[in-house]
């Protein structure tokens, strides 16, 4: 059974706590119909976004449904997470571990065109950027998405992210509170554990959210990972009124709350939808993110706004006025001139050029292109975000002719034996390795080869013991296809 039909004043409420999204690129009669009745918002992902003219159209046609004007967001943090990668005109964008490496100017004006990007398709909330602090190696969620391991290069260039969206009518977004930086699980899958002692949690990794609220970012996403000093037994924070309660009342955030995505593992693996749809609201959560629209959702939406418990209704009514009066104030109709996409992409790959960083061995480039040269790379269609790319680092190197190995992403034993003796005869290796702390077989691999080496992080550039002996290291931080020529171009 469906609750279409219910028009009573908490549903309406209610509905107006939900963002939504819907597989393929045309938006479901469900989710329109949820639009008509109040919906507060619609998140896009990749697989909506493949023409960007009839995308365009959508949006403007998903504004005109709603009275009340629609949240229209999207996770568009640049280089790994990026929805735009099926675009038919699209511009790429580097990670923010890339641009933790340039000067103010560049980082701002990448991410001005990021978001005149987003304005020119109407959307309005993007939810980036992530502060959170990469400072766990074998973190396998957050990395290169993070700007660096420390809170003062995240603080700095977090403050950046958040007033070129502003100025450019852009709403954003911090997350991940109280911070994922320090988790060795991914809360797609699990609910990660956080046992630290408060006061070091803090210096590390919440002082980076009251710095974000201190510049002013309009929302803040909250996580599926249980902290011990918020609460004893296993509660992630977007259902913990403890860790909700000191972002109010000890941050004094007064933004939006959201929830990150409530179907992923941290949230169903322990919780019923119904269930953990009460208890976010309960714990202060004002905004609730679910991936798709199904009818159990719905259905739950509705079961929901029946409830008598006094409580839950207190919080709907409190989340529904303040969502209210935010977007009174802060959504704009912006309209927007045409976006140039062959010219930002040009000035994206002017900026690229400045991201590779020389960490060592700075005198052994260029290299010699007398020499036997060979790359040997692991293979990106292992990684989502990264699978579509197809160009390779030899694409670049015309000056130089060598041959490019691709090796699993955890290389095993054989496949070792096996790329080793490829490279039996070569002079120079240039090694492209992406997180070696998470995929140890890397680290295996760069110490069975022989021959002089240059190791290139396109993932995070932490210190690996075992691989510092290469005669150059070079942080990239970004395997995108301006980033690779930048690369070249060093090499050459």
């Amino acid at each position: 059974m469906y609750y279409y039909f219910m028009k009573n004043n908490l549903y309406k409420k209610l509905l107006q706590l939900f963002i939504l999204g819907y597989e393929g690129e045309i938006p479901s009669k469900k989710l329109t119909d949820l639009v008509k009745d109040g919906l507060g918002g619609i998140i896009f992902f990749a697989e909506n976004l493949k023409c960007r003219t009839d995308f365009t159209k959508t949006v403007q046609r998903l504004k005109q449904y709603s009275e009340i004007p629609l949240f229209l967001s999207i996770d568009q943090e640049g280089g790994l997470v990026e929805r735009t990668i099926f675009f038919d005109k699209k511009v790429e964008y580097l990670t923010p571990k890339a641009l933790s490496h340039l000067k103010k100017n560049d980082i701002k004006t990448h991410y001005g065109i990021l978001a005149k990007d987003l304005a020119s398709m109407g959307l309005n909330l993007n939810f980036a950027p992530v502060v959170d602090v990469n400072s766990n190696p074998t973190n396998p969620i957050i990395g290169v998405r993070s700007f660096g391991n420390t809170p003062e290069i995240v603080n700095t260039n977090s403050k950046i992210a958040i007033d070129t969206f502003k100025e450019n009518g852009i709403l954003s977004c911090a997350k991940h509170y109280p911070g994922h930086g320090d988790t060795n699980c991914d809360s797609h899958k699990v609910m990660p554990y956080i046992d630290m002692n408060f006061d070091e949690f803090y210096k590390t990794h919440l002082i980076c959210f009251k710095e974000a609220i201190k510049n002013n970012a309009d929302s803040i996403m909250v996580s599926h990972i249980h902290f011990s000093f918020f609460d004893k037994t296993p509660t992630p924070a977007s259902l913990s009124k403890n860790a909700i309660n000191y972002l109010k009342n000890e941050l004094n955030f007064k933004g939006i709350i959201f929830s990150d995505d409530m179907v992923m593992g941290g949230i169903t693996q322990n919780y019923g939808l119904k269930e953990s749809i009460i208890l976010a609201l309960k714990a202060g959560i004002d905004m609730l993110i679910f991936r798709n629209t199904t009818d159990e959702l719905i259905n739950a939406i509705g079961e929901i706004s029946l409830n008598q418990d006094k409580e839950l209704q207190n919080c709907i009514e409190k989340a529904y006025e303040k969502i209210l009066t935010i977007k009174k104030e802060k959504i704009k109709n912006i309209t927007t001139d045409s976006f140039d996409t062959e010219k930002s992409k040009k000035i994206i790959t002017q900026i690229a050029q400045k991201t590779p960083q020389i960490l060592s061995g700075k005198n052994f480039l260029p290299i010699d292109k007398n020499k036997n040269i060979k790359i040997i790379s692991f293979n990106n269609e292992e990684i989502f975000n990264l699978s579509y790319i197809k160009t390779t680092l030899s694409n670049f190197m015309r000056s130089i002719p060598c041959e490019e190995i691709k090796y699993p992403l955890n290389p095993a034993r054989e496949d070792i034996k096996n790329i080793s003796e490829k490279t039996n005869n070569s002079d120079t290796i240039i090694f492209l390795s992406y997180n070696p702390s998470i995929h140890h077989g890397q680290i295996d691999l760069f110490n069975k080869i022989k021959g002089n080496k240059i190791l290139v992080h396109c993932g995070t550039d932490d210190f690996i013991p075992e691989m510092s002996k290469a005669e150059c290291i070079i942080s990239l931080c970004c395997y995108k296809p301006f980033c690779l020529k930048a690369l070249a171009d060093i090499l050459t």
